[in-house]
């Protein structure tokens, strides 16, 4: 986990935050991200970043990293509201595979309810 963080750090410009949400999720806030490319080659650095195998004593871990990005002024609402968009772009990275990114949008919004839904119609029927 320290060797994730620090790798996070390494990649990140002097102006950018980074902190541990809990687990293994981090949050960051990036500002002068002018545009979707620059957002775009911050992920493909993150994730090569984060690829790299670390050594642990006699072991080796391979890991991956799943992005979930929401850009601001774009994106609206308050700072809950917008770290659940992040965490749905999120979840939607890690739907598509390992070493993936995503960009909040709100089509997620939808997909998210209409899953909620199916969730609850299945619960009824188990019923």
């Amino acid at each position: 986990l320290c060797t994730v963080a620090q790798r996070v750090r390494e990649t990140l410009r002097p102006e950018d935050s980074v902190s541990r949400l809990g687990g293994d999720e981090f949050g960051l806030l990036l500002p002068h991200i002018h545009d979707l490319e620059d957002a775009q080659h911050l992920a493909h650095r993150l994730i090569q970043a984060l690829n790299q195998p670390i050594e642990m004593d006699t072991q080796v871990a391979n890991i991956s990293a799943s992005i979930g990005w929401t850009i601001l002024p774009g994106d609206t609402g308050d700072a809950l509201q917008i770290l659940r968009h992040a965490d749905l772009a999120l979840y939607a990275a890690k739907a598509r595979g390992r070493n993936q990114y995503c960009f909040y949008e709100k089509t997620l919004d939808v997909e998210q309810e209409q899953l909620m839904e199916m969730l609850t119609m299945t619960q009824e029927a188990l019923e």
